[in-house]
């Protein structure tokens, strides 16, 4: 599942999820003032802008005229961004919410360079690549799809973190705010699935994950099958990985919290293990996490026709922060075509 290339399967706009998000309604003006401004392009030093009916109305260094009533927000300071664009997500459960919170007002749901150069990225050239002609720049008629951050994101990346305020089509949004990882209480060791409860695959907390959340046509079932010890079950899993997406991927998910995506605390775990026979072929285990964004890390394991013991660090997934840990998903090889794969007593240790 590189990400060496990019192809669009389905824009999702955050207007969607506005009518269940925390906005102020779009009513009246809002103006920024006193803002340090990246446009989409260049960086205007002090600027103010006026947002009207969603869109933004004038930038200028001295707006001359202001709606009566307009909402003011004293930016000095601050840098003021084109709302952000995510180019590659796969947008499940409250992530269109959530991206909002962090200030990414669009995402295209698909599969290092100087500071200015990655905000244009995240902001014009997203919005170019993809004929996005209304939003990704700070200009009179554009969207008013705004972040305004402390500090100077050219010198310092980093203050694209420290997020002030966001505007969606002119609505200010009222970001939650978020436990750090460090608040969250560690979680022990567990077992993640022996699949020995119940003959049903539902009870097990496993779900069925395919390249269907991005338009692909791979297929997944689920089962409960004999397992490694008498009388107790394991997970079986069949699939297809089929064309129809870049990177296709169908298996078994289990998220670690207590609703999808959840992030927990797994600092005191060090390894994942499991039980596993295939075909012979490398399947993928891939672990979801605050600190990949949407994208998961990935580490490959052999399964033969025997019941074999699997042990993956977690140090070995890349990126992966397991103090913000979310999901893990066991499944299908980096090739097209049919598979199964049973795996049992998985556990984190």
């Amino acid at each position: 599942m590189r990400t060496s290339k990019l192809t669009l399967y389905t824009t999702w706009l955050l207007a969607m999820v506005a009518t269940t998000a925390a906005i102020h309604p779009a009513e009246g003006a809002t103006v920024i003032r006193n803002a340090r401004v990246f446009d989409g392009d260049a960086v205007i030093e002090s600027a103010s802008v006026v947002i009207r009916d969603g869109r933004i109305a004038t930038v200028s260094r001295d707006p001359t005229t202001v709606p009566n009533g307009a909402t003011e927000v004293d930016a000095t300071g601050m840098t003021l961004l084109p709302g952000l664009i995510d180019c590659h997500t796969h947008s499940w459960g409250a992530a269109l919410r959530e991206a909002l919170n962090f200030g990414v007002t669009t995402v295209l749901d698909m599969f290092t360079a100087p500071n200015i150069d990655v905000l244009r990225a995240a902001t014009s050239n997203a919005a170019d690549a993809f004929r996005l002609h209304d939003r990704g720049r700070i200009a009179e008629g554009k969207k008013a799809d705004l972040v305004l951050v402390t500090g100077d994101p050219v010198e310092d990346l980093a203050a694209t973190r420290d997020i002030v305020g966001v505007w969606k089509d002119g609505a200010r949004f009222e970001r939650e705010r978020h436990d750090r990882p460090s608040d969250r209480p560690s979680q022990e060791p567990r077992m993640l699935g022996a699949f020995d409860a119940s003959p049903e695959v539902g009870a097990s907390g496993w779900l069925p994950s395919t390249d269907s959340l991005a338009g692909g046509k791979s297929t997944v079932e689920l089962s409960i099958v004999a397992g490694t010890g008498d009388g107790g079950g394991a997970l079986r899993i069949q699939g297809d990985n089929a064309q129809g997406y870049a990177y296709p991927w169908s298996g078994a998910l289990v998220n670690l919290g207590s609703s999808m995506m959840e992030p927990v605390n797994l600092g005191g775990i060090a390894k994942l293990t499991f039980d596993a026979r295939g075909e012979g072929k490398r399947y993928r285990a891939m672990a979801f996490a605050e600190s990949l964004g949407q994208m998961p890390a990935i580490v490959e394991f052999n399964a033969s026709g025997e019941w074999q013991r699997v042990e993956i660090q977690l140090t070995e997934f890349p990126g992966f922060d397991p103090k913000g840990a979310m999901a893990f998903f066991l499944g299908s090889p980096g090739e097209l075509g049919p598979f199964w794969l049973e795996i049992d007593n998985v556990a984190l240790e």
